[in-house]
C-alpha cells in the first residue's frame, strides 16, 4: 500500500472517529433526564473560574486520596456519588472531609461532573490537534504539535 493510500485511509478513520464521537455526545445529551443536573454541571470552559465542585474534589483528593490505589480506576459507590451530587445541586455548602465516605466516591463524583458537562473538556475545535499529537512518538515533539 502506498503512502498516499495510507494517508487517505488514516484520514477516513479520523473522520469516522469524529463522526462517531459526535453521535455519541449527541445521544448522551438526549439521555439526560434531569435539567437541573445539566445546568449545575455545565459551565463555560472558556471562563476563568474553576467550578467549586472541581476545586473541592481536587483539594480533597490531594489531601486524602493521594495514596489510594486505583483512585480513578476503581469506582466509588453510585449511591454516595448521587448523594454528594445532590448536595451540590441544592446549592448547599459541601465539606467533603465530613460528607465523603471514601476517596473513590469523590473521584467518581469528579468523573461524573466531567462526563455530564454539556461541552467536552477536550474541545471539538482541538480534536484534530489531539489526534495529531497521539501519532507523534517524542513527548517534546508532541507538545509542539
Amino acid at each position: 500500500m502506498s503512502d498516499k493510500d495510507k494517508k487517505k485511509k488514516e484520514k477516513e478513520k479520523e473522520k469516522e472517529a469524529k463522526a462517531a464521537a459526535k453521535a455519541a455526545a449527541k445521544a448522551k445529551k438526549s439521555k439526560r433526564a434531569n435539567p437541573v443536573a445539566t445546568n449545575l454541571f455545565a459551565f463555560d470552559v472558556h471562563g476563568e473560574a474553576i467550578p467549586i465542585i472541581v476545586e473541592q474534589c481536587i483539594q480533597y483528593l490531594e489531601k486524602d486520596g493521594y495514596n489510594q490505589e486505583g483512585i480513578f480506576r476503581l469506582s466509588g459507590s453510585s449511591t454516595e456519588m448521587e448523594r454528594l451530587k445532590h448536595l451540590y445541586m441544592e446549592g448547599k455548602t459541601v465539606d467533603l472531609k465530613k460528607e465523603a465516605r471514601e476517596p473513590n466516591d469523590v473521584a467518581g463524583l469528579l468523573k461524573l461532573y466531567f462526563r455530564e458537562m454539556s461541552d467536552p473538556l477536550l474541545t471539538w475545535e482541538l480534536y484534530e490537534c489531539f489526534l495529531a499529537a497521539v501519532g507523534v512518538p517524542s513527548s517534546d515533539a508532541r507538545i509542539a504539535v
